[in-house]
C-alpha cells in the first residue's frame, strides 16, 4: 500500500491508478474461468455482507450500516447482477429485504427498481423453463418471485407507476407463508386505497393486520396500521388516534429509528388536528432531527410538509417559515419524482400565498398541483389539489370557473371516503357562496347565503373537521347576519338541525347548478 499498486483513501478504503485497473481487467478477461471465480467470489462476499447491515437496522447502528451500504453501493449492484446471472437465488433472496430497505429508507427508488427487475425477469423465465415434473422447483421459484414482485410493487407506488397494483396483486397470488402474504397485502391495500378502492384496500389492510398480529410480525404490522389509519383517519378520528398510539409503541419497542420519525409526524397530524400545534411542532422537530440524521430522504419531504402545514394553521406571523418549509418539501419530492407528493405540497403552498395577498402566485401554483395531481392519478391528491385550486379562484373573484372545480372535487372525495377533505371542501364552497352573494349584491339573507350558513354549521361542528377549517368556518359564519327561525320555518336546515355530511354533500351536488 503507498507503494505502486494500492492506495488508501481517506475514508478507509483501496484504490489503484484507472489504467492499471483496466489493464487488470482486461487480464482477467482474459481467462474465463478465473473471472467467473472471481466475480463469484466477489458477488458473495457484498451480498453476505448486505445481509449483515441488516441486523444493525435497530438502534444508532441503523445509520452507520445506511450509509456504509451506501459507500458500497456500486460493488453491491454488481455482485447483485452477477448473482441473478449466476441464478444463485438462495443467497439474493437473503439479500433481497435488507437491500429493498435500504432503497426505501434513502429514496433511491430507481436504482431499487432496476435491481429488482432483473431478478423478477431472471426468475419468471426460470419458472416457465421448470418442466411439468419439477412442480415443487416452480413452487419454490414462484414464491421467491412474490417476495421480489412484492417489494418492486412497493417501491413502484413511491413514484405513482400505475403498474404497482398488478404487481401486488400478482405476488399475492404466489405469496406462501403467512409473513409474505401480509407484506403483499399491506402494500396491495396501500396501493388500493390511493386508487380510490376503498372497500378493498381496508379489507386487505385488516387481513395483514389479523396476520401479523398472529405471527407476531411486529416490523408489517406497523406499516399495516399506518396505511390503515391514513384510511381511518378521514372518517373516524378516534380510532385512527389509537392505532398511531399502537405504531409509536410498537416503533419504539423494536427501536428502528426510521419508524420512531414516522410515528412522530403521525402523531404530530393528530395534534395538528386538534389544534395542539405546539405539540404537533415538538414532534415534527424530534422526527426531523431523527431523519435528517438518518437522511431518510423517503421521509423528509413529508415532515418538512407537515411543519409548513403547521406553520400556516398557526397564522400570520408563521406564514414565511411556512414557505420555506413547503420550498424544502417540493424540491425532495421533485427530485425523488414523486409527482403526488409534490403536488400537494405545492397546492398547500398556494394557501399561503393566498393568505399573504400574492393571488395571482397562488393561482399560478395552484393550477400546476391541479395538473400535476391529475398526472399522478391518487384520489386523495387530485381532490385535495382541486379543491384548494376552487378555494383560490374563489379568492381572485373567479367564481364560475370556481363552482365545477369545487364540485368535482367534493364528488371525489367523498365518493373516496376522504371525509376531512370533504369538510374543508364544504368551508370551501361556503366561501364561495358568501362571496359571490356580496358579489352580486344579493339581499343579505338569500337562498344562497342561508345554504352557505347550513354548511359553515356542519363543519365548524362535525367530529373529523381539522380545527383550523373549524375556527376559520366558525369566524365566517359570525360575519353573516342572523337569521330568525320564521325566515326558513320548513328548512331542516334551521337553527333548530345540525346538517349530516351526507345531507350537506346532497345539498352542494344535487342542488347547485
Amino acid at each position: 500500500v503507498e507503494q505502486s499498486l494500492l492506495q488508501l483513501t481517506v475514508n478507509g478504503r483501496y484504490q489503484m491508478h484507472e489504467l492499471l485497473r483496466q489493464f487488470s481487467q482486461e487480464q482477467l478477461e482474459r481467462d474465463r474461468e478465473n473471472l467467473e471465480t472471481t466475480h463469484d467470489r466477489h458477488s458473495r462476499h457484498y451480498l453476505n455482507w448486505v445481509v449483515a447491515q441488516h441486523e444493525r437496522f435497530a438502534g444508532e447502528s441503523q445509520r452507520e450500516a445506511l450509509n456504509a451500504i451506501s459507500v458500497e453501493f456500486d460493488n453491491i449492484s454488481v455482485a447483485w447482477h452477477w448473482a441473478v446471472r449466476r441464478r444463485t437465488y438462495n443467497l439474493l433472496d437473503l439479500a433481497l429485504h435488507p437491500l429493498y430497505l435500504y432503497c426505501n429508507l434513502r429514496g433511491r427508488f430507481a436504482d431499487g427498481l432496476a435491481l429488482l427487475a432483473g431478478m423478477a425477469d431472471a426468475l419468471r423465465n426460470a419458472v416457465d423453463e421448470v418442466g411439468a415434473g419439477h412442480i415443487g422447483d416452480a413452487q419454490i421459484r414462484q414464491h421467491r418471485l412474490g417476495r421480489v414482485l412484492a417489494r418492486f410493487g412497493q417501491l413502484q407506488s413511491k413514484i405513482d407507476d400505475q403498474n404497482a397494483l398488478e404487481n401486488l396483486r400478482c405476488a399475492l397470488s404466489y405469496a406462501r407463508t403467512p409473513e409474505d402474504r401480509a407484506f403483499a397485502l399491506t402494500w396491495l391495500g396501500a396501493v388500493e386505497l390511493n386508487a380510490g378502492d376503498r372497500a378493498s384496500g381496508v379489507s386487505n389492510l385488516q387481513k395483514s393486520i389479523a396476520i401479523s398480529r398472529q405471527t407476531d410480525d411486529q416490523h408489517n404490522l406497523f406499516y399495516a396500521l399506518q396505511e390503515l389509519k391514513n384510511a381511518l383517519w378521514h372518517s373516524d378520528f378516534l380510532e385512527a388516534r389509537r392505532t398511531c398510539r399502537e405504531m409509536v409503541a410498537i416503533s419504539r419497542r423494536l427501536d428502528r429509528p426510521d419508524l420512531i420519525a414516522r410515528a412522530l409526524v403521525d402523531l404530530a397530524s393528530m395534534e395538528n388536528f386538534l389544534g395542539s400545534y405546539d405539540a404537533a411542532t415538538m414532534y415534527l422537530h424530534e422526527s426531523l432531527r431523527i431523519s435528517e440524521a438518518g437522511r431518510y430522504r423517503d421521509l423528509l419531504g413529508w415532515v418538512f410538509d407537515m411543519l409548513g402545514w403547521n406553520s400556516w394553521c398557526q397564522g400570520s406571523d408563521h406564514y414565511s417559515v411556512a414557505l420555506t418549509y413547503y420550498d424544502r418539501a417540493f424540491a425532495i419530492e421533485d427530485n425523488l419524482g414523486r409527482r403526488s407528493s409534490a403536488a400537494a405540497y405545492m397546492s398547500d403552498k398556494a394557501l399561503v400565498l393566498r393568505d399573504i395577498g400574492q393571488i395571482q402566485e397562488a393561482l399560478e401554483l395552484a393550477r400546476q398541483a391541479a395538473t400535476l395531481g391529475r398526472q399522478a392519478g391518487i384520489s386523495n391528491i387530485v381532490g385535495l389539489t382541486l379543491s384548494h385550486l376552487g378555494n383560490v379562484l374563489t379568492c381572485n373573484g373567479e367564481y364560475v370557473a370556481a363552482w365545477p372545480i369545487l364540485r368535482e372535487a367534493l364528488e371525489m372525495l367523498y365518493d373516496n371516503g376522504h371525509f376531512n377533505m370533504v369538510l374543508w371542501t364544504l368551508f370551501y364552497i361556503a366561501e364561495l357562496m358568501v362571496a359571490e352573494n356580496e358579489a352580486t349584491g344579493t339581499p343579505s339573507v338569500g337562498e344562497q347565503e342561508h345554504t352557505a350558513r347550513e354548511l359553515l354549521v356542519c363543519v365548524g361542528h362535525h367530529p373529523v373537521t381539522p380545527y383550523v377549517f373549524k375556527v376559520r368556518a366558525t369566524r365566517l359564519l359570525a360575519t353573516l347576519p342572523s337569521e330568525t327561525m320564521a325566515a326558513r320555518p320548513d328548512q331542516p336546515g334551521s337553527e333548530q338541525t345540525l346538517l349530516s355530511l351526507d345531507e350537506a354533500v346532497a345539498m352542494v351536488l344535487g342542488d347547485h347548478p
